[in-house]
């Protein structure tokens, strides 16, 4: 009798994996890719990417192919794993945890790296204590004023994100066991602040196209005005997924490059492909923010425009 076929392969997603907590990682968006992450539902905790919200779609963003196929085992979700684990044991080997039995305190932990810490570091992750004010005259003029300082204070919401990344990755006490346990905490803390200015400048579009149909004489302006803010939005949402795939490729250069330091393995090396997909997200990050920053140059103009004929 002949051989049995084997069937075909089903095309699969691939879930860019983030770490969750010690020894697991688990998934974010899919986006095309060649099923490396299949295996991943079993991850203890999901930790989401910052979300903004805003009614229109994002601008379309082609992200990077995956970068796990060098990867000690043949690459897959399983090496990715394992790249957590055994460079989460490499930074703790050794070392122990201690607990304080009076306190319940594990003094194992770097000074530096506990949530208090880092939001002391970083502020502009919590809640301001002073919020952007909605104007009493919501004129279209004063609403775009509004909508600018909502980015200004976004652009300080995103430094810090990255900053606090970068923090538990590379800082004293840092790296993939501190990334695994903060960046899940520092992640919700940006998404709230990202959505609540996310929240603010949607209605201030929405407001500006209710005036747009009982304003005649500065309907183009403000309409204008509805379009840039909008596009504001979705190049904000497009950066932040940018930033997460960012995050998530510097947490695993920094995984395997320990693990092949180790190992010493020159031939099996995918630190270099790596890298390369680190320093090209960085340039689509560099370009977006500039594009942003023009659109909101933009936005200055139009909102002296309204000034002028309302």
């Amino acid at each position: 009798a002949p051989p049995p076929r084997e069937a075909e392969a089903q095309p699969d997603s691939t879930e860019y994996l983030v770490p969750s907590s010690a020894g697991a990682v688990s998934s974010t968006a899919p986006v095309k890719g060649d099923g490396l992450a299949a295996d991943a539902a079993d991850a203890s905790e999901s930790v989401q990417q910052p979300q903004e919200s805003a009614q229109d779609d994002a601008a379309t963003v082609s992200p990077p192919p995956p970068a796990f196929s060098a990867l000690p085992g043949g690459g897959g979700a399983e090496a990715v794993r394992q790249t957590f684990n055994l460079a989460a044991r490499a930074q703790s080997a050794g070392a122990g945890q201690v607990i304080d039995i009076a306190t319940g305190a594990n003094e194992s932990v770097s000074e530096d790296m506990t949530e208090a810490t880092v939001y002391a570091k970083y502020p502009a992750l919590l809640p301001p204590q002073q919020e952007v004010k909605w104007p009493e005259n919501a004129s279209g003029a004063n609403l775009c004023q509004v909508v600018i300082k909502l980015h200004e204070e976004r652009v300080q919401v995103h430094r810090s994100y990255d900053a606090a990344f970068l923090h538990l990755l590379n800082g004293k006490g840092g790296g993939s066991r501190a990334v695994a346990q903060l960046y899940p905490a520092v992640v919700a803390k940006a998404t709230s602040r990202f959505q609540s200015l996310s929240s603010l400048a949607m209605k201030a579009a929405e407001t500006l196209e209710a005036e747009a149909k009982t304003t005649p004489d500065a309907v183009d302006e403000l309409k204008e005005a509805v379009r840039l803010i909008r596009q504001v939005q979705n190049l904000e949402k497009a950066r932040l997924r940018l930033v997460a795939m960012y995050h998530i490729e510097q947490s695993q250069l920094h995984a395997a490059s320990s693990i092949i330091q180790e190992m010493d393995d020159d031939d099996n090396d995918p630190t270099q492909a790596m890298q390369a997909r680190v320093n090209e997200l960085r340039r689509q990050i560099g370009n977006m923010a500039e594009e942003i920053e023009e659109t909101v140059s933009e936005l200055r103009h139009a909102s002296v425009e309204l000034r002028e004929c309302m």
